[in-house]
């Protein structure tokens, strides 16, 4: 790449390079870095002049005090839970309730979909295709008459709480409770 040097070049994030001068992204001088002010945060995330970056992208209004990287797709503040530089916005509700105290709900999280709770909802968030060419976005919702201190993840689509059986955020309506599994394809299967 042209400007870069190769003995400080150093890979950051996902196509995201910093040299003693400058961060690049898809080969590409991000505008406006002042190397000296650079700090990472967590992958793809890094922060330089009182702004907070994903990759190549600034994140607006990211509170710098409290913002925290998750994972490398996620971060949050205490007023929005990111994925990459957007806040995830939920139906029905501008945002997450309280986004200092949330956290996924599993270990194995992806961008796809994912349950997440705050110490007052459990929240299912999916990511949803708005055309052929790549463009989409996250919709969340809380997951309604959950109880939040007994949720159990049973894989990316499935939870369950002390009395009930949840797909995609959803109760499941006529499931055997006490004989509902997971199968290894993901569905899954009660004695009905």
């Amino acid at each position: 790449m042209e400007g870069v040097n190769p003995k400080t070049a150093e890979l950051i994030g996902f196509s995201l390079l910093k040299d003693d001068k400058n961060v690049y992204y898809m080969g590409e001088k991000i505008k406006d870095v002042k190397i000296k002010n650079f700090e990472k945060l967590g992958r793809n995330y890094w922060k330089n002049n009182n702004k907070i970056y994903y990759r190549d992208k600034k994140i607006e209004n990211a509170d710098m005090m409290s913002f925290k990287v998750l994972n490398e797709y996620f971060a949050k503040d205490k007023n929005n839970v990111y994925i990459g530089n957007s806040s995830i916005g939920l139906w029905k509700l501008n945002k997450i309730e309280n986004p200092e105290t949330f956290e996924f709900l599993s270990d194995t999280i992806n961008t796809d979909s994912f349950y997440g709770k705050d110490k007052y909802n459990v929240y299912y968030v999916n990511r949803i295709f708005l055309s052929c060419f790549g463009t989409y976005t996250w919709i969340g919702f809380k997951v309604e008459g959950i109880n939040k201190d007994k949720v159990e993840v049973l894989n990316k689509w499935f939870i369950k709480d002390d009395k009930n059986i949840y797909f995609e955020g959803k109760i499941l309506e006529d499931v055997d409770y006490n004989t509902f599994e997971v199968l290894p394809n993901g569905d899954g299967k009660d004695k009905n």
